[in-house]
């Protein structure tokens, strides 16, 4: 019996007890503390916690730290981190330095933390007050929050930050757009409301500010609080798996399900969609669509199926209906109950899974073994005791995550596509003693190997 342990790893397939505590390790502590955190940084004003922040990395009462670093000694010119490629003078950009060289230098020079360790919200809130950082029709005539037709607006600060979001309300007349922006933005005295951010997050921003992070903003009123799910962006792809099955890949294929999971629980959607997830999905009613998973409706997994659409354990019949909409919308029949009795999510225990490139893996059920075009033993068997699995095939690297049995002209491209990277399906040389391939580099090695075993896999 060969199992790939490496190919396993490298894919990220981590199921069954044996690796239920590394995927714990990886998990976020508690469901929705990634995204609390994450989000923490991306609201209104952080004065305060970064200067507490401050003095922790630069010693108590000094705020600018000492002396900033600049490229050629201390002879003047502008700091090393103020480069065209930095993040943005204007906000908490996360990087030292700022894209703007005179405003970053002008800013650095009163305030060393902004170049020597990270461009905070105190750095953007200097600069939108910096005459060095000011853009040209800053400060104009006029209200920002009500339309005019001149360029720019009374406050300083405001009308800064409303045309490095919205540049023509500077270029032209301050019209509705840009006095609309202005009402409803934080660096213009406005409250914040809960804004969707491109990750998939929910961020505390004002209208402008939600605007430079490239999120959409939900409205005056909106709170992140309130039982919000922003759309992620590994959810609702067609390459990813079902929802209600651990599926191995980041995300799963229903976008609203895959989102809300997310909104919980990080992980689901950074590394992997494992059973966890599932699990969590299964208790959503964005995930839960079949209508005839009722209580009284027969046993699900009773032989030859209950005779109506839908069965009584409403997660098993989640599962299964999620996979073959039939056992909802017209029967439960036989088919239905047989595969309820190999499914993880109806009390199966879970048995080992092979697949056809000689991968064995433990504790699945038949639906996710199934779909990753896998062959489930029976109920109890483990991989250390499998004798049935393929002889290995580790050139057969693509499509992802087990190949296809043969070894062709896709798996030669997919080797050079990942020419040079540190492990991963295709590191499919030398063969190692312990049964594992590859030596945690793809090279000409891998690339001489798929060549000479070109062909159908063993069988």
């Amino acid at each position: 019996v060969v199992t790939s342990l490496l190919c396993i790893a490298a894919i990220g397939l981590l199921s069954g007890p044996a690796v239920a505590e590394h995927r714990d390790s990886l998990r976020t502590p508690a469901l929705g503390s990634a995204a609390a955190e994450r989000t923490a940084p991306l609201t209104s004003d952080l004065a305060e916690s970064r200067f507490d922040e401050r003095e922790t990395l630069t010693g108590a009462g000094d705020a600018s730290g000492g002396g900033v670093s600049e490229g050629g000694g201390s002879g003047g010119g502008a700091p090393a981190a103020c480069l065209p490629d930095a993040g943005p003078c204007f906000l908490n950009n996360g990087t030292p330095g700022c894209d703007s060289p005179d405003c970053c230098a002008a800013i650095c020079a009163a305030d060393s933390f902004c170049c020597n360790t990270q461009w905070d919200q105190l750095c953007a809130n200097a600069a939108l007050q910096n005459p060095a950082c000011t853009i040209t029709a800053c400060p104009g005539d006029g209200a920002c929050d009500v339309a005019h037709g001149s360029a720019g607006c009374d406050d300083l600060a405001c009308c800064n930050f409303i045309c490095f979001v919205e540049p023509t309300c500077c270029d032209g007349a301050w019209d509705a757009l840009c006095a609309e922006i202005a009402a409803q933005s934080t660096r213009c005295g406005a409250a914040p409301a809960a804004c969707c951010l491109p990750d998939g997050l929910c961020g505390t921003l004002g209208l402008g500010e939600c605007m430079a992070y490239g999120g959409v903003w939900q409205g005056v009123g909106t709170s992140c609080n309130s039982g919000l799910i922003c759309p992620n962006p590994a959810c609702g792809l067609p390459d990813r798996g079902n929802c209600l099955a651990g599926n191995f890949t980041p995300g799963c294929k229903d976008g609203a399900c895959c989102s809300a999971v997310c909104a919980l629980d990080a992980f689901c959607c950074s590394l992997e969609w494992d059973q966890g997830c599932a699990e969590i999905a299964l208790t959503l009613p964005a995930c839960t669509t079949a209508t005839t998973c009722m209580p009284t409706a027969g046993d699900c997994t009773a032989t030859g199926g209950t005779g109506t659409p839908g069965c009584a354990d409403a997660a098993c019949c989640q599962s299964i209906c999620s996979f073959d909409a039939f056992c909802c919308d017209r029967e439960w029949d036989a088919g239905c109950a047989a595969l309820a009795q190999t499914t993880l999510a109806c009390g199966f225990s879970g048995a080992a899974c092979c697949f056809p490139n000689g991968v064995c893996i433990d504790a699945l059920g038949s639906l996710t073994c199934t779909e990753l075009g896998g062959i489930l033993l029976p109920a109890g068997t483990l991989c250390d005791s499998a004798v049935l699995c393929a002889p290995p095939c580790p050139w057969d690297c693509t499509p992802l995550p087990y190949g296809n049995g043969t070894v062709n002209i896709d798996d030669i491209v997919a080797v050079i596509n990942h020419f040079g990277e540190a492990g991963g399906p295709c590191d499919n040389s030398p063969a190692n003693p312990d049964g594992t391939f590859g030596n945690h580099d793809v090279n000409i090695d891998d690339l001489v190997a798929t060549l000479n075993n070109f062909g159908d896999c063993p069988s």
